[in-house]
């Protein structure tokens, strides 16, 4: 590896082009030299690279995103069905922060500022108007088949676990509890922590975005996928909805956690929708969506 010093950095700074700038994130004198804005350069860039005209296929199902205050939609609200309506409609039109609380930074969201829908259709009507596929890109069989060996298995570990924790949020509110229920709850959202192992929905988060990787790129095609950008964004929006529900776990309010986890299971399908195009027969079985 090269190191280069502060003082290395400015002195060299005329020669570095824009893109190596973005990478070492630059700031102060020699962030200012090179005139630089991270946050249109990195659009710039991503624009340059794929062409406008791919981004065609997502214009009319988009919307840009605004700030929202998570509870000013509960104002009003009476019934358990209400506020989690309330909590799911927050969720949407959050305000992301800049992804800075995200997973992973770079998704469709954070390149394009633009959102997809929140469920993707399963079962796209026209394969020349599908609104989530980048035409040309291959992956080969050779690449697709270990990734599938290696990532399946604890993919499908972690939605069954989802599924179990929403037949638990269901027995909640159509019956009586304890308090202790709230910490059976918690531990499907188990973090990894020295000696012990993340829960399996935890575990999945990670596994989807590198499986989307193997499944989606191609080292032999230099463009960017937009399903991969898109299979990133629904990865986030289910971190999203596993951070929400720790917090309604902890303050053991239902509507939020059930709220927060129907945002989850969206995100999880849609997720699902765009890696089972990826899988053939010769790759394995296609994922079961959450129900």
């Amino acid at each position: 590896s090269l190191y280069l010093s502060t003082m290395n950095l400015k002195k060299w700074s005329i020669f570095l082009p824009k893109s190596i700038a973005i990478l070492l994130n630059v700031s102060g004198d020699f962030g200012k030299s090179l005139k630089l804005s991270t946050s249109i350069t990195r659009r710039d860039v991503f624009w340059k690279s794929v062409g406008a005209s791919s981004f065609s296929f997502l214009t009319q199902l988009m919307i840009l995103v605004g700030p929202a205050d998570r509870n000013a939609n509960n104002a009003g609200a009476t019934s358990e069905d209400e506020l989690s309506n309330n909590y799911s409609t927050s969720y949407e039109t959050r305000n992301r922060r800049g992804n800075r609380d995200a997973l992973i930074a770079e998704d469709y969201w954070y390149m394009t500022g633009r959102l997809p829908p929140r469920v993707l259709d399963a079962t796209p009507t026209n394969k020349n108007n599908d609104q989530t596929t980048t035409a040309g890109t291959y992956v080969s069989l050779n690449q697709r088949r270990p990734a599938y060996s290696k990532f399946a298995v604890s993919i499908d570990q972690g939605i069954n676990s989802y599924k179990k924790l929403g037949n638990l949020l269901n027995l909640m509110s159509t019956s009586t509890f304890t308090s202790s229920i709230w910490d059976e709850a918690s531990k499907y959202l188990q973090p990894a922590s020295p000696g012990t192992l993340p829960s399996p929905i935890m575990d999945a988060r990670i596994k989807m975005l590198l499986f989307a990787t193997c499944m989606l790129t191609s080292p032999n095609n230099s463009g960017t996928n937009m399903e991969y950008l898109v299979a990133r964004f629904y990865v986030n929006e289910l971190d999203f909805a596993t951070k929400e529900m720790s917090l309604a776990f902890a303050d053991q309010n239902l509507p939020r956690a059930t709220a927060a986890w129907r945002f989850g299971k969206d995100s999880w399908n849609s997720y699902l929708t765009i890696i089972n195009r990826a899988i053939a027969p010769k790759v394995g079985e296609k994922f079961e969506l959450i129900s």
